[in-house]
């Protein structure tokens, strides 16, 4: 029987990492996912499919500028990638933040990239780019909402240390010169592209970040419409779903835990409640259904880009023969 050669043995290393990794980003998706069904079920609600299909797409689209912003990333760093490989890596990075830890988010986005051609160092740098980026824009807009909606509510008043502190701790990294000392310390190899870390990137970044929040502040006000018809689209209903999606998200985040879990509901639902006055039960139920249709629009968005990635190489082979 023939020994295997080290290439061989590289191969299925390879194969048995990559195996690893899908099987415990499944198993912490499958227990999110059953987690706020199980939640979801006890509330006893029946949201509007049509409305909530909305809020999947919302959530979807929302993403796209900071998918556009991390492929600008990945060129300023000396890895310009085609826009089939960068958006199935993206999104398929989105389901990492269900593992303990968030570093799966970088994993999953630089194996995909890696696959495409990418160099490893240069690729995870880009993608802390990009998520430092988003939660900097978050926290400094929930900030600011914070301050012209506590201004006329006590009960928000305990939130502004919390929001402010979150502002500068994710903001101050994304500040080029800083962030050009810093990702040699995140991605040592980087070091040397980390100089295309500019002004204008970064620029891009806050306008990018901006529209991807507001398109989630959409989709958590389509997810609490599908549950009670009585809120009305308004400024003020605008302003607070984006408060109540910004802030949670970005405090789930730095707290590390799976999808932000505890953290990020905790504060959603806390925040919802002022909303058109929903009762605590409606304001729980579109905090849990917001989580459930996040999940299941990633997978479906990785699922379809994959399909679509595979079909659109087939076709280059077949056209080029």
């Amino acid at each position: 029987m023939p020994m295997p050669t080290p290439t061989h043995r590289r191969k299925l290393w390879g194969t048995l990492a990559k195996v690893t990794v899908l099987v415990v980003v499944l198993v912490f998706v499958g227990r999110s996912v059953a987690g706020a069904g199980r939640q979801l079920a006890t509330q006893r609600v029946r949201p509007h499919a049509g409305y909530l299909a909305a809020s999947g797409a919302a959530y979807l689209l929302g993403l796209a500028p900071m998918a556009w912003f991390w492929r600008r990333a990945l060129a300023g760093l000396g890895q310009p990638c085609r826009w089939r490989d960068v958006l199935p890596a993206y999104y398929l990075g989105h389901l990492g933040k269900y593992v303990p830890g968030k570093a799966m988010v970088v994993v999953l986005r630089t194996g995909a990239i890696h696959r495409a051609g990418g160099e490893t160092a240069p690729v995870a740098a880009s993608a802390v780019v990009e998520t430092l980026t988003m939660m900097a824009v978050g926290a400094v807009v929930a900030s600011l909402l914070l301050a012209l909606l506590g201004a006329r509510e006590v009960d928000l008043g305990w939130l502004a240390p919390l929001a402010v502190s979150l502002a500068v701790i994710a903001a101050a990294p994304t500040l080029p010169p800083v962030m050009r000392r810093l990702l040699p310390r995140l991605a040592p190899r980087s070091a040397a592209s980390a100089a295309g870390i500019t002004w204008k990137l970064i620029a891009a970044g806050w306008f990018a970040g901006l529209m991807t929040w507001l398109g989630m502040a959409a989709s958590l006000w389509l997810a609490v419409r599908s549950l009670d018809d009585g809120v009305e689209l308004s400024v003020e209903a605008t302003m607070r779903c984006a408060l109540a999606v910004t802030l949670p998200v970005v405090a789930g985040f730095l707290s590390l835990l799976p999808g932000g879990l505890l953290v990020r509901d905790g504060l959603m639902f806390a925040l919802l409640k002022p909303l058109a006055g929903l009762a605590e039960p409606t304001a729980l139920a579109a905090t849990l259904l917001l989580r459930l249709t996040w999940v299941v629009s990633e997978a479906f968005a990785c699922v379809m880009l994959t399909i679509g990635r595979k079909l659109a190489g087939v076709g280059s082979q077949t056209a080029r023969s």
